[in-house]
């Protein structure tokens, strides 16, 4: 069972600032159930990559190793403050989904 990130993890994802691009760069992947996700505390090194593509996009963290996914309540943010390009398009291509009747629309 994985825990669902506390208060203090996911602040720490939507407003980290120190660190840089050192520390541990790996590409972290999923192959376990689409609902699970790896939430790990926050090290300060965030690097947002997109580790699996559409229809079920995952980004991980190069950082600490932990997970995002569109739909999602809350925002990936890499060290610098700045929310990743690939990101922003996720999060944009699901709004459009839903305003067209997609995935998340209550079947409108």
């Amino acid at each position: 069972m994985v825990n669902a990130p506390t208060v203090i993890d996911v602040l720490c994802m939507i407003s980290a600032t120190g660190g840089g691009a050192g520390g541990d760069n790996r590409r972290v992947t999923s192959s376990g159930p689409p609902e699970a996700l790896a939430v790990n505390p926050c090290r300060s090194l965030c690097e947002w990559v997109a580790s699996r593509r559409a229809p079920h996009e995952l980004f991980a963290c190069q950082g600490c190793g932990s997970q995002w996914r569109p739909g999602e309540a809350w925002t990936p943010v890499d060290a610098d403050g700045t929310v990743p390009a690939a990101v922003r398009r996720a999060k944009r291509g699901l709004t459009t989904a839903r305003r067209a009747g997609g995935t998340g629309s209550g079947g409108r």
